[in-house]
């Protein structure tokens, strides 16, 4: 009896784990309640689930549990959680970029400007400074940054008569 509710148990917690998978694709983050991640939460469950099922031993998947969802933690979370802060830039090291207009900017709105950097590339909202309608495809100058949002300036060819 005490060994099939242990099985039940075991394949309970792979559920939640699959649970948790599930809500972090839809970006519910319960590390703002608990200070865990949400993956490396679900990662725990599964992997003593699993290895709880297939082993039938909760002391050797404990030890399991521990040492793979410390190993995914810091193997996989911690590094793309780097990645996607180095990948965003700096309203400071925006300011005197040069980018190009993806969404027209009007003389009062917000458009979209994206600067190409090598293999990346960075999406910005952006109104124009001086004022003027900025149409899609222009070059432009970043001249300062409020509120998150890059006032840009046009970038005048020599070749272009206004």
């Amino acid at each position: 009896m005490g060994e099939e509710i242990r099985i039940d148990l075991y394949l309970i917690l792979f559920g939640v784990g699959i649970l948790l998978v599930v809500l972090a694709m839809f970006h519910v983050d319960l590390g703002d309640y608990i200070g865990i991640e949400t993956l490396t939460l679900a990662c725990c469950f599964m992997s003593f689930g699993a290895c709880g099922y297939i082993t039938r031993n909760w002391i050797i998947a404990a030890v399991f549990a521990i040492i793979f969802t410390i190993a995914v933690h810091f193997l996989v979370v911690v590094k793309l959680r780097k990645m996607q802060n180095s990948n965003g830039a700096s309203e400071a090291s925006l300011v005197g970029m040069s980018a190009i207009v993806t969404v027209p900017i009007s003389e009062t709105g917000v458009g979209e400007i994206y600067f190409p950097r090598g293999i990346s590339v960075s999406n910005q909202p952006a109104s124009s400074f001086d004022k003027v309608a900025i149409p899609s495809g222009r070059k432009v100058h970043v001249i300062d940054v409020k509120d998150g949002i890059c006032l840009v300036s046009k970038i005048i060819d020599l070749d272009e008569e206004e």
